[in-house]
């Protein structure tokens, strides 16, 4: 029965659970990459951001003599659009841009300090010395962390202590909108202001001013939690997203609930993906034990937006197997005639037949050799030899093959790692509705 062999696999449960285990490793270690390279962007587009506001306050004469050299270092560094699922990307362009950051700072320091020293008037000199320092590096160091206010109601606290703690806050919340450090947070932080002027303005004991400090606090706490966890959770819509070459939604475009929706859905297909990865890596590797040559392979798109993965291999001279490994679980096997073009002639057919009937001898093999590795095949329908059956590949491209001293490809050639290509690789992202 050396027909057409058309088998389910399956993946024994403990090589399942230790796919599984790779498969979350992988997304932990490529949605860390990405935490770190956005947050040197982040810092980058902070120091931008204090600088350009700083400057605005900053006297005419002193700025028209800092401003253009500002502006060419401002427009120096930049951040690089990544979408990716090889964590190597991100952290190859996040050391570039800290590297990058340090001489940038040093250079910000220089011609901040020579629009200093060029200013000749003493008295002025002292004021601009002040308008300088609103625009100190030292403001800038900032991380993408985004922290509500502190405050330990358990301390006695009389007015001056309070006035202080109002100014504190004041400060954080002008802050955090000045550098437009997290969008989300404006609405709040505009209404935590209002309530902080009106406290400052107004006579209230100090347990009043406690109690509406303390429900400001309370709700800050409570929207950066949420955010938080909405962030890590998109963090991991990302990650599963690229893995899969799924352009993923803004985080404008989705809630909490819809998050979770969509990962439990793309992690079932990255499941099923990486298994039928697993099981034509594994079909690679025991075919070329068994003695056949890799020839060429690749992913076959189905109208449905499923995959199959198809591999060629040559037996000896004109002999070849093609291998479907589909999505679903289903792999095909089928004697494949290589040659110089695609007509099939009645030499094709009968060279055909009598691979098909030599193949029958091997076929149990194979499938012995995958199930030590975990794979198992189950027959669904395997057909009989016949000429009708003749399948041929024009492989006249192919430096491997129709030559009667085959010279065999590498080891490493030969060997087809597609979990490691699927996570690596940068391909074309698609936008699918889930």
């Amino acid at each position: 029965m050396s027909g057409p062999k058309l088998s389910e696999a399956e993946i024994e449960r403990l090589r399942q659970e230790k796919l599984e285990r790779e498969r979350q490793e992988a997304l932990r270690r490529l949605i860390e990459a990405r935490k770190q390279y956005n947050s040197v962007c982040n810092e980058v587009e902070s120091i931008k951001c204090e600088i350009l506001n700083s400057l605005s306050t900053v006297d005419f004469s002193y700025r028209d003599k800092i401003q253009p050299e500002l502006k060419t270092l401002l427009d120096g560094i930049n951040n690089v659009n990544i979408m990716s699922s090889n964590p190597e990307e991100y952290i190859i362009q996040t050391q570039r841009i800290k590297g990058m950051l340090e001489s940038w700072k040093s250079k910000l320091v220089a011609v901040l300090n020579t629009g200093r020293i060029k200013t000749v008037n003493d008295k002025n000199l002292s004021d601009r010395n002040v308008d300088l320092q609103k625009i100190s590096l030292d403001r800038l160091k900032r991380t993408s962390e985004l922290e509500p206010v502190k405050m330990d109601f358990t301390c006695q606290y009389d007015e001056k202590q309070i006035e202080k703690i109002l100014q504190n806050m004041r400060i954080h919340y002008e802050n955090r909108l000045n550098l437009k450090v997290e969008p989300r947070m404006v609405s709040f932080d505009k209404k935590a202001l209002a309530v902080i002027r009106q406290l400052t303005d107004k006579k209230s004991s100090v347990d009043n001013i406690k109690i509406e400090i303390q429900q400001i606090i309370n709700e800050e706490e409570n929207q950066i939690r949420l955010l938080k966890q909405f962030d890590k959770l998109y963090d991991e819509y990302v990650a599963v997203s690229l893995v899969l070459a799924i352009k993923p939604r803004q985080k404008r475009e989705v809630t909490f609930e819809t998050l979770k929706e969509e990962i439990e859905i793309l992690k079932k297909e990255y499941k099923r993906r990486d298994e039928m990865d697993f099981i034509a890596d594994q079909i690679n590797e025991v075919m070329i034990k068994q003695g056949y040559s890799f020839v060429s392979s690749k992913v076959l798109t189905k109208k449905d937006e499923g995959e199959t993965e198809y591999s060629l291999y040559q037996e000896e001279g004109n002999a070849g197997v093609a291998v479907y490994t589909d999505d679903s679980g289903a792999v095909m096997m089928r004697m494949t005639v290589l040659g110089d073009g695609g007509e099939i002639t009645d030499e094709d057919r009968e060279f055909s037949y009598q691979s098909q009937i030599e193949f029958c001898s091997r076929h149990s093999d194979l499938v012995d050799a995958l199930a030590e590795r975990g794979v198992y095949l189950k027959q669904k329908s395997y057909k009989s030899p016949n000429r009708q059956h003749t399948f041929k590949v024009d492989v006249s491209d192919q430096i491997n093959v129709l030559n009667n001293s085959t010279i065999k490809a590498t080891s490493k050639t030969q060997k087809v790692d597609r979990r490691d290509r699927r996570r690596g690789g940068n391909k074309k992202m698609r936008t699918v509705q889930i």
